[in-house]
């Protein structure tokens, strides 16, 4: 069978003639090359000037061009006729002149391509398959073998032989190998570098996000006392620092807190009436207590500092406390966290929470958080993650039914490992392949429920040329390594989430959701062969 561009179904030609010389052409032997309606362009104004409907190669005698007419014919008076209605009508266009432009157009495209003359023969012919009979005398500038109809599709193959058979002798197959590839087959593609997608898609996730928060904090600015529930990528923590920058900029003593340190640090700094610390930070330098001996920590974070800023807050007047106070990722706050908060902030003050039960990692009493005398606003619009990441991740794991703010396809990939070798063995192969697409290594971020020396990249230094960092590292070379739970609120453009297997505490359902649910364009999962994602 040759090959045939484009590789059409032929139920799909709606020409029955068309489709019987198609099939016929499919069926040549492989060493054959057939390109289906060649089409010729005029360079400026993009206009069809020549049509090859068949390109017929042959790797060492050449090429030809067939002219393919639906329909009776014939040839009187110097002209061509179609019969039409009832009668021969003068064609508008000469067929063979047409398919004598069109190879002739051929070997000078080559020649314009390659610099050089096309050293095989080429001929044209003329294929009528709806006809079977040939009455009269051809012209003299009709060679018979040249003149296909509608039996010699079953002979399809002699016939081509013998129009090949008339051209001058030669052998070289690099030539018609050039004519497929650089002329009848050239192929090319408009894309954007995987940067500059994500560029892209960072721009639009901004403005869509924008409208978004702009929408819910005026619908909620009435209501002093609220819970927002919202699944990953549904933009908390954005609402959460909008919230506590407009009240700081309306003149109101303001705290922002949440759990996780790393994700305090991205929290604004310089604002006036704004204190934005993570929770354990903010009672420290509320209290001026400070950490005691390691061994004592657990006390120490768990009660002594949240029951001593209690303390101190139950006893402050009014006049004393805070305006308002924003938390982020509520669901980390103990029950008792929460009465300490309160009691920082006015009777009359703000307290808002933003919230994720489905990112709850260290199992604490939902209790707290259900208490809370406010009510309740659920988000349900991702605003972060591409498609992919959404639907392929986030919903299966969370069983939030979002909306989507952003259709960008994305990339989800799983990779299979049996050992911790091969597991860097594919980590490596994958980072190669991302930064051959052009993509800055600081927008890779590599999660792993271990810390790096109990992972498959313990004691390395680099992975793929590029030097390994931690969370916050400056340096635009280098590929950030963290542990799902220190990165827990924040989010990189391309996660590797390493080290999934089904007999770890640390790859818990929610752990591995949170760890997902941080890549905004692309997340691949390096998993152990007997981890699954339904489990």
């Amino acid at each position: 069978m040759a090959r045939i561009i484009p590789e059409l179904n032929p139920d799909l030609i709606d020409s029955e003639g068309e489709r019987r010389v198609y099939l016929a052409a499919r069926a040549l032997p492989e060493d054959y090359t057939v390109v289906y309606g060649y089409k010729f362009c005029d360079q400026v104004t993009g206009a069809v000037i020549w049509r090859a409907d068949l390109v017929i190669v042959h790797p060492l005698k050449g090429f030809i061009v067939l002219k393919i007419h639906l329909g009776e014919v014939g040839f009187f008076n110097g002209r061509w006729h179609e019969f039409l209605q009832g009668g021969y009508r003068e064609m508008q266009r000469d067929p063979l002149h047409e398919a004598r432009e069109a190879a002739y157009a051929l070997a000078r495209s080559y020649k314009e391509k390659t610099g050089w003359v096309f050293p095989l023969g080429f001929d044209f012919g003329l294929c009528f398959p709806e006809c079977k009979n040939v009455e009269g005398q051809l012209p003299g500038f009709v060679r018979p073998a040249n003149l296909l109809v509608g039996g010699d599709m079953e002979n399809f193959t002699a016939r081509i032989g013998q129009i090949f058979a008339n051209l001058r002798s030669g052998r070289d197959a690099v030539a018609c190998k050039r004519l497929v590839e650089h002329i009848l087959t050239a192929n090319f593609r408009l894309y954007n570098t995987l940067e500059e997608q994500i560029r892209s898609f960072a721009h639009r996730a901004q403005v869509t996000f924008t409208q978004e928060q702009e929408r819910i904090l005026e619908e909620t600015e009435l209501n002093k006392r609220m819970v927002f529930y919202g699944a990953a990528g549904t933009g908390k923590t954005m609402l959460a620092v909008e919230k506590a920058r407009r009240l700081a900029e309306a003149g109101k003593k303001t705290v922002l807190t949440c759990f996780n340190k790393h994700l305090a640090s991205q929290f604004p700094t310089g604002v006036e009436n704004l204190t934005a610390r993570h929770f354990h930070g903010l009672l420290e330098r509320l209290t001026g207590l400070t950490p005691p001996e390691r061994q004592d920590y657990d006390d120490y974070f768990e009660h002594t500092l949240p029951e001593a800023a209690y303390a101190k807050y139950s006893r402050l007047p009014q006049d004393k406390k805070f305006d308002a106070i924003v938390v982020d990722e509520g669901q980390d706050f103990r029950p008792h966290w929460f009465q300490c908060l309160l009691a920082m902030v006015r009777d009359e003050g703000e307290f808002y929470v933003f919230a994720d039960s489905s990112q709850n990692i260290f199992q604490v009493d939902p209790g707290g958080l259900e208490a809370l005398p406010a009510s309740r606003f659920r988000l349900t619009v991702n605003l972060r993650n591409t498609t992919s990441v959404c639907q392929r991740w986030i919903t299966p794991l969370s069983g939030a039914n979002l909306r989507l703010g952003l259709k960008d396809p994305g990339e989800v990939h799983f990779h299979s490992w049996k050992t911790e070798s091969q597991q860097l063995r594919l980590l490596e192969k994958e980072v190669e392949r991302l930064l051959s697409r052009e993509i800055q290594p600081r927008r890779i971020t590599i999660l792993s429920p271990n810390r790096r020396e109990k992972s498959c990249l313990a004691g390395m230094g680099s992975l793929a040329g590029c030097p390994l960092g931690e969370v916050g590292d400056p340096r635009p070379e280098a590929i950030r390594f963290s542990t799902i739970r220190a990165f827990k609120g924040l989010e990189a453009d391309v996660v590797l989430l390493i080290g999934v297997r089904p007999d770890s505490p640390v790859c818990s359902r929610p752990d591995l959701y949170v760890g997902g649910s941080r890549a905004r364009y692309i997340l691949h999962i390096f998993h152990r062969f007997d981890w699954k994602l339904d489990a």
